[in-house]
């Protein structure tokens, strides 16, 4: 009889966990896929815009260096769904850079890793995205996506990524479980 009862209460204990660990798979999985599409959808068409208006830009004109800035400003202004970081790194070595690699906020260059800038100036076509810790003073790095595309600027090979915060899906997730 003890048997029966010590059996009984272990695969009730086994089943329960296995079916709370299912459930917390499908809850976190669920929110981050849904953020992923959110800001994935919206990376494709701004990074888009953005090559699209740099190609239309004459690089012989003296404004043509603030007209590519105004281009990280209107990508990363009040039409964003999302709020973004921006980064424009330069992926080949010049001698004269047309323009020095620029981040927006407190993000640091290095958060884009050499992984994404070699696929991002290998495949010029396509656009490419990673998870990453974004770091936050004081505190652990917070959870984020970047997606880059390549832009010629000058005729000179940039990436430019968008960085998406995370957290929020991070602090649903926490919510979620304290309940």
């Amino acid at each position: 009889m003890f048997r029966a009862v010590f059996y009984t209460g272990l695969f009730t204990v086994l089943g329960t966990g296995l079916i709370t660990y299912f459930l917390v798979q499908q809850v976190t999985t669920g929110l981050y896929q849904e953020r992923l599409e959110q800001v994935q959808i919206e990376a494709t068409t701004a990074l888009v815009d953005a090559r699209n208006q740099y190609e239309s830009l004459s690089f012989s004109e003296p404004q043509s260096e603030e007209a590519a800035i105004a281009v990280l400003d209107n990508v990363g202004g009040p039409a964003a769904q999302q709020h973004r970081g921006i980064i424009l790194i330069g992926l080949e070595d010049t001698a004269t850079p047309y323009m020095a690699d620029t981040s927006t906020g407190a993000l640091p260059l290095s958060i884009i890793g050499s992984d994404l800038r070699e696929s991002v100036l290998a495949d010029r076509q396509s656009q490419f995205w990673q998870p990453v810790g974004i770091p936050v003073s004081g505190g652990q790095p917070v959870p984020g996506i970047v997606f880059g595309m390549h832009v010629s600027i000058a005729g000179q090979s940039y990436g430019l990524f968008f960085v998406y915060d995370f957290s929020s899906v991070q602090e649903n997730i926490h919510f979620v479980f304290r309940i």
